[in-house]
């Protein structure tokens, strides 16, 4: 439903900001759908928008819930990949981010990469 009203905006040519992202990737962290998190997050950096620590934290901690509520396995490697990304954008250190990632990758028991 979240990337349907998403999808809904560009319909009705209203340009999704970094606020409607935002609130969509955490709208999933609360339903554990950490896929759709990830495809949110890979459109918004499609659309050329400024991303912020605000938004990979929601992303990371999507893929942690959808860990711990024992919904289809977070593939380490998109978490490896959202710490890249972070990095690559120079959003500096966040403490909240860093904790879903490594707790993230606790859970897919591949802390030691």
């Amino acid at each position: 439903r979240v990337l349907y009203l998403v999808e809904q905006l560009q319909v009705d040519a209203v340009q999704p900001s970094i606020v409607t992202y935002g609130t969509a990737i955490s709208a999933c962290g609360a339903n554990a759908a950490w896929p759709l998190a990830v495809a949110l997050l890979d459109d918004l950096r499609g659309k050329q928008l400024q991303s912020n620590a605000v938004v990979y934290t929601a992303a990371a901690s999507a893929c942690d819930t959808g860990a711990v509520s024992g919904h289809s396995a977070v593939p380490w490697q998109h978490v490896i990949n959202l710490l890249s990304d972070f990095k690559d954008q120079g959003l500096g250190a966040d403490k909240i981010f860093y904790n879903a990632v490594v707790s993230s990758c606790d859970k897919a028991s591949a802390w030691p990469q």
